[in-house]
């Protein structure tokens, strides 16, 4: 019988939610921190062009803003097959909110809507033409669209607690639209195959001792 283990290992202990019952937009924006109303506003101000869809373009511009900040934030990220293989298995329940600017895209997400709740998957940007803020207004499109679905709350995803940790500046920009802070709790994976489960923690291990 397999065993039923903590999966700790591919799901984040604290998630950053927002609460989208009974909020039209303008309860919303007002929730949000100053500086994030601002730099919304400065986004909306802009020439930015909201798309949302997963057409080959829309995937190809996701993963490569993700490789982006991947190099500049020093995580790693899954090959590009695993995308797109999470777009195929939900199909209608995940798009890509993508923001560009004069056909070049600056800040794309990967949404998925399953039940009462959106969830931001992954996401990346371009440091170029910054001053335009297009991550605000993706995350602002991607809520919007969580709206227009019927879901009551929209999942950031990943957070942490610890003010100077590695993901303390990310969770500052989640938190900064309204969301709160949630212990991920009852996230389990159902083990079939405990052996490469063991190798795959050791492996883990090892590479944080060696710090590849």
């Amino acid at each position: 019988k397999p065993d039923a283990a903590n999966s700790a290992l591919f799901a984040p202990a604290v998630i950053a939610l927002l609460d989208l019952k009974n909020k039209d937009e303008a309860a919303l924006i007002k929730a949000m921190h100053s500086k994030t109303r601002y730099n919304l506003k400065r986004a909306q101000q802009s020439d930015l062009k909201i798309d949302l869809g997963v057409g080959k373009k829309a995937q190809d511009d996701f993963e490569r803003l993700l490789k982006t900040t991947a190099m500049r934030a020093g995580f790693k990220t899954h090959a590009a097959a695993h995308y797109r293989r999470v777009l195929a298995a939900f199909g209608e329940r995940a798009t890509i909110v993508t923001a560009s600017h004069h056909g070049v895209a600056l800040a794309a997400v990967l949404i998925v809507f399953f039940g009462p709740r959106a969830t931001y998957v992954h996401g990346g940007s371009s440091r170029d033409q910054s001053f335009l803020m297009a991550p605000y207004l993706t995350q602002w499109s991607a809520i919007k669209e969580a709206q227009r679905r019927g879901c009551i709350f929209y999942d950031f995803g990943g957070a942490t607690t610890d003010p100077q940790g590695a993901w303390a500046g990310l969770t500052r920009f989640k938190i900064r639209f309204g969301a709160t802070l949630i212990e991920n709790k009852g996230v389990y994976e159902w083990v079939l195959r405990p052996r490469r489960l063991k190798l795959f923690q050791q492996l883990k291990k090892l590479r944080a001792v060696l710090k590849l």
